[in-house]
């Protein structure tokens, strides 16, 4: 007859490696399935200055005056959606007389819940911003590629305004082909010039 101690002993040792096995387990579980996704949900493939000109009927220069968020189902999936209006303060490219924009982002806070959208863009009241922007129904815009199509306008060292990336901008797949590699770091000047200059291209 076995050893009551001893089958105790022995039923402890059973558990303790169970969960011991178990626990191992389920990080390199989390591990093979986490990082992968992290490493997709970082990654855009690039969009080219071209491509943004062609694809938004006005690029302008423009400063948030604040918005306001909601709940609205997009793409089957209930999530926060932020209505800003912006000021234009240059307009670059495209028609437009009113001094006033409406523009629709994801992302935003809803009462003590808050959602970050990774790759898109984020209107900052009073931050001055260059934006392409398209138009899919009259009155409402959304920024073209989302955070690709967004630059906050910011002074250099001498007072100089020049174009950042936008702070929610992902990795970019073939980086040295995309709009923000041709615009960060430019003068507003210069940047106006070569956005005028691709809307000439492609016409």
């Amino acid at each position: 007859m076995p050893d009551p101690i001893d089958q105790s002993s022995c039923a402890r040792l059973q558990q303790m490696l169970s969960r011991r096995d178990t626990l191992r387990l389920l990080a390199g579980t989390v591990g093979l399935v986490a990082l992968p996704r992290a490493a997709w949900a970082s990654r855009s493939v690039a969009v080219s200055l071209p491509y943004l000109v062609e694809r938004s009927q006005r690029v302008a220069l423009v400063t948030s005056q604040g918005g306001d968020s909601g709940w609205e189902v997009i793409g089957g999936r209930r999530r926060i959606v932020t209505y800003t209006r912006v000021r234009v303060d240059d307009l670059i490219t495209g028609d437009n007389s009113d001094d006033e924009l409406l523009v629709r982002t994801l992302g935003g806070r809803v009462g003590q819940i808050g959602q970050i959208v990774h790759g898109e863009a984020r209107l900052l009241r009073g931050q001055p911003c260059l934006v392409f922007l398209r138009e899919p129904e009259h009155g409402l815009h959304l920024v073209t590629a989302r955070a690709q199509g967004h630059f906050p306008v910011r002074p250099d060292a001498r007072g100089e305004s020049r174009l950042q990336a936008s702070p929610h901008l992902e990795e970019l797949v073939h980086e040295e082909r995309s709009a923000a590699h041709e615009l960060v770091g430019r003068s507003v000047s210069d940047a106006k010039a070569l956005i005028r200059r691709a809307r000439q291209d492609e016409r």
